[in-house]
């Protein structure tokens, strides 16, 4: 099971490693506290915190417990949102899709549904159902 971090890229969406450089849009998105309701870590308060965060993540990337990505707005290239595969179970072949937030001007976009594409096209769907799942996908994404 290879859990390098890699950048995967959407037709809205590009899913990239998370980095310093998504600081202050991940900052940005997390002063809302309804964005931030259901996270296991505490909002950051300035930009320093959110830097700290960011650290963390790619300590887990590191040890390949994590793959931690930040969700990446194409249009604009400003982060907008974090997802990550975690509780990574090698020998299982299996990982937790969690730990997602989004800035709220980016809910009932297809941000959030083409982010977990990505990952559900990878890890969850048998091939021989993925061309139903695909189709029924994309009319959602693209409708």
């Amino acid at each position: 099971m290879n859990l390098a971090p890699v950048t995967l890229e959407g037709r809205y969406i590009t899913l990239e490693p998370i980095a310093e450089r998504h600081a202050a849009g991940l900052f940005e998105a997390m002063q809302d506290e309804e964005v931030c309701r259901y996270l296991a870590w505490t909002p950051p308060r300035a930009i320093d915190e959110t830097l700290e965060l960011i650290r963390q993540a790619e300590g887990l990337m590191a040890r390949r417990e994590s793959i931690v990505f930040a969700q990446v707005w194409r249009e604009t290239g400003r982060a907008i949102g974090s997802t990550r595969l975690l509780d990574v179970r090698p020998a299982d072949r299996q990982v937790e899709i969690g730990s997602t937030f989004l800035a709220r001007e980016y809910w009932r976009t297809p941000a959030n549904t083409e982010s977990k594409q990505r990952d559900t096209v990878y890890f969850s769907i048998l091939d021989t159902e993925w061309p139903s799942v695909r189709s029924r996908l994309a009319a959602r994404l693209y409708a």
